[in-house]
């Protein structure tokens, strides 16, 4: 197997964009070189967590490069050119947004088989597919569950549509789901990863620091082959 090298990252505002962006610190941090593909590339340093990124724009190995991923499957065509796996952190579970991602991951995908690159992760939310209603083991999951119904609606859906392309591809994918992303969630360089539906339970929040060392990790490291997982703090 070809030693991978080389990662795009897609990114946006927001939390699990957040976790984009730490995932970009990541794999500079493990000397890979990195393609940093947003809509707001100059929102790079500007994220919500406990770690600072303030500087990783100037990085030698980093290309941040503005790019709609909605917009043209050739401009994803370009900037796939020579990667070895994509990380996606597209999407929102926020109220009142616009939930556009179900329109990238077709790109996405198309623009990866165009280039014969096999491995995607991609981080959703939890109560996506398998894992709704979301966290039942928790009060927390039923309040989710309601916003999902109501305010939420939309963010859901997006996110079904997203993972339904990507499930229904050739890839070998990786669909990451995570439980709370609080700001100020210290990372603590655990997690755990549970496969829904089951009995089995995980912290009703996780730091986007920690999703992201595990996006890494399935980079460097794959042990999850065309599955999606629900990934939480470690009780």
């Amino acid at each position: 197997m070809k030693p991978l090298s080389r990662v795009a990252v897609l990114f946006q505002e927001g939390g699990m964009g957040d976790v984009g962006k730490q995932v970009v610190a990541r794999c500079l941090e493990n000397d890979l070189e990195t393609v940093a593909l947003s809509r707001k590339p100059h929102k790079l340093e500007h994220t919500e967590t406990v770690s600072d990124l303030a500087g990783i724009s100037d990085h030698e190995n980093l290309q941040l490069i503005k790019v709609d991923p909605c917009s043209s499957i050739d401009t994803l065509r370009t900037h796939f050119q020579d990667v070895d796996a994509v990380v996606s952190c597209l999407g929102c579970r926020q109220p009142y947004h616009d939930y556009w991602s179900r329109y990238a991951y077709g790109n996405i995908v198309a623009a990866m088989e165009y280039h014969d690159i096999n491995r995607l992760i991609m981080v959703s939310t939890v109560g996506a597919g398998a894992s709704y209603p979301p966290m039942r083991w928790s009060k927390y999951g039923t309040v989710l569950k309601v916003l999902f119904w109501t305010i939420c609606r939309g963010a859901l859906k997006d996110m079904n549509k997203s993972e339904s392309i990507v499930q229904n591809s050739n890839l070998d994918y990786l669909i990451v789901r995570p439980t709370g992303l609080s700001p100020s969630k210290e990372p603590v360089g655990m997690w755990k990863t549970i496969i829904e539906p089951t009995n089995d339970t995980v912290g009703i929040e996780v730091a986007k620091e920690d999703v992201s060392a595990f996006m890494l990790e399935e980079i460097l490291r794959p042990t999850f082959h065309r599955e999606a997982v629900t990934i939480g703090s470690v009780e």
